[in-house]
């Protein structure tokens, strides 16, 4: 089996290391392990030519590569990587006004450097509906692109993992001064989206001293 994979973010994996860039190199390395055949495109006639085609996020350029595909092309599947940030969790307990009135000011801020838009939200909900699948990572994410893009796409949760083999190429840990001998590390920003609070919840259920490094 041959999977095209394609995403904005391949051109920076050198330079840049977050958790997107974490998921697309551990997924191709992977099924590289299984025995498919693994490669990264940005050239839609190279990208036709394999059984399936992968896409990363709902970027610009991942949503413009999507529709340059020809009309018979092969299966799309998206691992969309969305939170966009303080939408409710579910939008269902929401009236209709009520919902174009939060949707209206979501749509006219800037997320992170990007406005999202009318013009795009349609074109990005376009784009998903059109998906064969979507590989969200959670089921949360599921619920949260069904409700804000108000699609109905088949989907496959696909949760993050952790890759067990990376750990035995650590060192002893370096003992850094007045850390306790026991603690919870958390690996990350401080965002709502990065689940803080119940990380703070669990440090208080277990005693557990709060120290930022």
């Amino acid at each position: 089996m041959k999977i095209t994979f394609f995403s904005e973010l391949s051109k920076v994996f050198d330079n840049q290391f977050g958790g997107a860039e974490t998921q697309i190199k551990k997924t191709a390395e992977y099924l590289q392990k299984l025995g498919v055949d693994v490669f990264f495109s940005d050239n839609v006639e190279d990208a036709v030519k394999a059984d399936i085609i992968h896409l990363f996020r709902l970027s610009d350029e991942v949503v413009d590569f999507f529709y340059s595909l020809p009309q018979k092309r092969p299966p799309v599947v998206v691992s969309p990587v969305f939170w966009y940030e303080n939408l409710p969790i579910s939008l269902t307990n929401y009236s209709f006004i009520d919902l174009i009135i939060k949707k209206w000011k979501l749509f006219s801020r800037k997320t992170r450097g990007n406005k999202l838009g009318f013009k795009n939200f349609y074109k990005i909900r376009t784009f998903l509906k059109e998906a064969d699948i979507l590989l969200p990572n959670s089921y949360m994410e599921a619920q949260h692109i069904r409700d804000f893009f108000n699609i109905h796409t088949a989907f496959k949760v696909i949760p993050n993992a952790i890759d067990i083999e990376e750990f035995d190429k650590f060192e002893e840990p370096r003992i850094i001064e007045g850390m306790p001998k026991e603690f919870l590390l958390s690996v990350g920003r401080i965002d709502e989206i990065k689940n803080r609070l119940n990380i703070i919840k669990a440090a208080q259920i277990l005693d557990i001293v709060l120290k930022k490094h």
